[in-house]
């Protein structure tokens, strides 16, 4: 099978939706487990994502009140937020479960939006630029795979590759990563 570059995306800390939630190491793990809730009126829209909505919601949400990021009940279970920078080959970790069908049968914009907004974690500190590199789409299965690099400072400036795949069953509505 033949890879090639059909997507690119640079994701920076500028638009991170956590950024004012990640001053303190609990506001940091606290980050890591998304509650599904019902919307409310009082919560902030996230301007980097406004492009991400279903019947006009919103798929996530900012919390002000209880300083957190929430994601939309009608579409989404509780979300678990990996970090693929880290993932070795083969080793997979489960996202949620999506539970609106029409995110199942449009998985590259449920994938775009996984990414986009951060849910799935592909930096430390400052950015990663990644490149979809191959698509496959059957009745069943959806797999998107990424090589990814990501800029981080300890003494001095780094960068890291890695390469990571989302699977969104389609039957199941289970969204997971697995390293490549």
């Amino acid at each position: 099978m033949k890879e090639f570059c059909r997507k690119q995306y640079l994701i920076t800390q500028a638009n991170n939706p956590w950024d004012d939630y990640t001053r303190t190491y609990e506001q940091e793990q606290a980050g890591k487990s998304i509650s599904a809730v019902e919307i409310a009126k009082e919560y902030s829209l996230i301007a980097s994502l406004a492009s991400y909505t279903m019947d006009n919601q919103p798929l996530l949400a900012d919390d002000r009140q209880q300083q957190r990021i929430v994601v939309n009940q009608a579409f989404f279970g509780p979300i678990t937020r990996p970090d693929v920078t880290s993932l070795r080959p083969k080793e997979r970790s489960v996202i949620c479960k999506v539970s609106d069908p029409r995110l199942l049968n449009d998985p590259g914009f449920l994938v775009s939006f996984l990414i986009d907004s951060q849910l799935i974690q592909t930096y430390h500190h400052l950015e990663a630029t990644l490149v979809l590199r191959n698509e496959e789409d059957s009745p069943d299965l959806f797999c998107a795979s990424f090589d990814g690099v990501h800029v981080y400072y300890t003494n001095e400036k780094n960068e890291r590759s890695f390469r990571f795949k989302i699977s969104v069953d389609k039957k199941t509505g289970e969204v997971s990563v697995e390293g490549e």
